[in-house]
């Protein structure tokens, strides 16, 4: 009655259109056989996709396996035989089909972008970014992958979260900086909130307050305390009811009409495993137009890319530089080639060690050294 699709992954515009709220999984359904069983009882239920990290449930319709990524490890797709047609098996003496290639980066970022929800687990929340802010190195070519302060401001994001009022955007701390995207498995929470509590006020950018692990919104909204790794779930909730509110927590400082969260992400554990604790470097298409942390946008981070492939030796497969279109929601990044000495145009230079760079701004050089 089933059939299984190891290593792929379905989901609205690859494939498959979610039954249940996107990034909600089935409740209860915690074993494959209960996923499946949970389509059952469904009609119109086609099929299910199951994380492979904690056999999260999906239900799905409209499935088209051929149209579904291939996910390497991330998820796996069970399809009904009798809802969806699949053409017969293999002969016995057939050799089995490879299975899927993995995800590329930028694929896999769509995808846990699209997969994200409240959890304590850091892989399973979504995205964590990291905007170049006033305290990064102004220089890309110096080492604007090193924090200069003992602790690193993140957000947190994912396709759950409620656009902006004014936008209609992915919640960002800024609508023009660039920044880098960080690998869950090799970095840690130290303290998070669900609104931008101006962390810089307090030692390690935890308040001493803390909050506990089933904190009230109004709790947080006013006296901005500092919620535990064991509470980002919880804080990704209050930061969703603070959104629905649709105004200004009290001890927020400003009135900026943005609802992103505050994570703060160990710089012991982040510097001691890079590079590995980088996943990608991004930049919006927007204008560069932020006057306090500016101007540190396309090109600084094109500039930046570079000097990290150098430093690292990695190439642009192992840690790409994508864009992150902050207003599509169903697949906000794309790749953004930046050492193809045979491209046409200006932004894409050599990253190797004798690679002549040409950031878009002349105001940025890279150096030409490894």
């Amino acid at each position: 009655m089933w059939h299984s699709k190891e290593g792929y992954n379905c989901w609205p515009g690859n494939g498959a259109q979610d039954i249940d709220l996107p990034g909600v999984p089935v409740a209860g359904a915690t074993t494959i056989a209960r996923c499946k069983a949970a389509c059952e009882e469904l009609a119109g239920c086609e099929g299910v996709t199951v994380t492979r990290s904690d056999s999260a449930c999906y239900r799905k319709k409209a499935i088209d396996i051929a149209a579904c990524a291939g996910s390497g490890t991330f998820a796996d797709t069970y399809v009904l035989r009798a809802q969806y047609p699949l053409p017969p098996p293999e002969p016995p003496s057939s050799p089995l089909p490879p299975r899927p290639p993995p995800l590329s980066v930028v694929e896999n970022l769509n995808a846990r972008f699209h997969m994200g929800r409240p959890s304590n687990n850091l892989a399973d929340a979504g995205l964590i970014i990291h905007q170049f802010d006033s305290r990064d190195d102004s220089n890309p070519d110096g080492q604007p992958w090193r924090p200069t302060t003992n602790a690193i401001s993140a957000a947190v994001i994912n396709n759950q979260l409620q656009p902006e009022q004014d936008r209609g955007n992915v919640p960002l701390y800024s609508f023009s900086l660039a920044g880098i995207i960080l690998a869950p498995e090799h970095n840690r929470v130290r303290c998070c909130y669900a609104f931008d509590t101006g962390s810089l006020q307090f030692s390690g950018a935890c308040n001493s307050r803390q909050c506990s692990d089933t904190e009230s919104v109004d709790g947080h909204a006013n006296g901005g305390c500092a919620f535990n790794p064991t509470g980002l779930e919880r804080m990704m909730q209050v930061q969703q009811a603070l959104r629905e509110r649709g105004y200004k927590p009290a001890f927020k400082a400003w009135d900026d009409h943005k609802f992103y969260n505050e994570v703060i992400i160990d710089d012991i554990t982040f510097v001691t495993s890079l590079p590995h604790s980088i996943s990608a470097v991004f930049y919006l298409p927007a204008a560069c137009d932020d006057i306090y942390d500016g101007p540190k946008c396309e090109s600084y981070a094109r500039g930046a890319h570079r000097n990290m492939l150098r430093h690292f030796a990695l190439t642009e497969q192992q840690l790409p530089l994508v864009q992150f279109d902050y207003m599509n929601w169903a697949r906000p990044f794309s790749a953004a080639p930046n050492c193809d000495p045979t491209a046409a145009t200006t932004a894409v230079t050599s990253c190797g060690p004798a690679a002549s760079a040409s950031p878009l701004d002349s105001s940025y050089r890279v150096s030409e050294t490894g």
